[in-house]
């Protein structure tokens, strides 16, 4: 899904396909995250808004552009090329304190999607907080017993779930999995399983990132889409808020920075909410 991302990343494969189903394309995932946002609609703990900017230096009305219109989207005109544009203020208003995209003044228009994500941990009134880990276990001369994926549960039956490193080709298959088949798919996957409920250590996740998205856009011509976001965890809770952006450039028109080079496995992490990820990302612990 992802073409580009730094080191450490946040993204919303939710924010995605929102932003694809207001162009109308017609994917699998598209479905499923309907069907998803028709199961949490009257949860409080998030939160999405969409809207159209136009450039206001635009020459007439591309193919891709009318075609945008026809979708009764809420729509503003402003300067890209200007500090402080509309699009930037908007961003600010729903709280988003990351880094903000610099769109290129070229841009004929952006879709921004804004989605917020924000819920305390779930607590037993007698336990206090406790999570779930899955083990992977090898028989050896000894029994060895390896964390692989931890269930930290959230409010409303949301769920923060972490995947340990290990090595990376299984990581990866894991993550990958997850994000696909969802959280039932990536337990059943970890042969042989041992399960055990501890209390909770809460995990510390500070991150602000842009990705770049594969280019699978067949109703526009030309366009890309980003994601800056951020998200803390902490003793308190969870909190992410992400900007998708579909823009009307190629990719390849975007400057942003996402060279890195590291050997060391990456910590996994998701949002999730009836088995399917709202949130995802990858993190280090130096």
């Amino acid at each position: 899904m992802l073409l580009k991302a730094p080191r450490q990343w946040i993204a919303s494969p939710l924010a995605y396909n929102m932003v694809l189903s207001l162009i109308n394309e017609s994917v699998p995932s598209v479905e499923k995250y309907q069907e998803l946002l028709k199961k949490i609609k009257r949860k409080e703990e998030y939160l999405i808004i969409n809207k159209l900017f136009l450039s206001s230096e635009r020459v007439g009305e591309s193919k891709d552009l009318q075609y945008l219109l026809q979708m009764n989207l809420e729509t503003e005109e402003t300067n890209f090329s200007k500090s402080l544009n509309s699009l930037e203020l908007w961003v600010r208003k729903f709280g988003y304190k990351g880094p903000i995209l610099e769109v290129p003044y070229t841009s004929e228009f952006v879709l921004a999607n804004a989605f917020c994500f924000r819920s305390p941990w779930f607590k037993n009134d007698n336990a206090g907080s406790s999570m779930k880990i899955f083990n992977s276990f090898n028989y050896t001369s000894d029994v060895t017993y390896d964390a692989r994926l931890l269930e930290l549960p959230l409010c409303s039956q949301f769920k923060l779930v972490l995947i340990i490193p290990c090595e990376r080709d299984r990581l990866d298959s894991l993550f990958s999995r997850l994000n696909s088949e969802g959280l039932s798919a990536a337990i059943s996957s970890l042969h042989p399983i041992f399960t055990v409920n501890s209390k909770m250590m809460t995990p510390n996740i500070d991150i602000a990132s842009t990705v770049l998205f594969k280019d699978n856009l067949k109703k526009l011509d030309s366009g890309s889409i980003l994601q800056s976001g951020t998200i803390s965890v902490n003793e308190e809770g969870t909190l992410a808020r992400i900007v998708t952006y579909l823009v009307s450039l190629k990719p390849e028109s975007i400057n942003a920075a996402w060279k890195y080079k590291t050997l060391t496995p990456p910590f996994h992490f998701a949002i999730i909410s009836n088995d399917t990820p709202l949130v995802t990302g990858q993190f280090y612990k130096d």
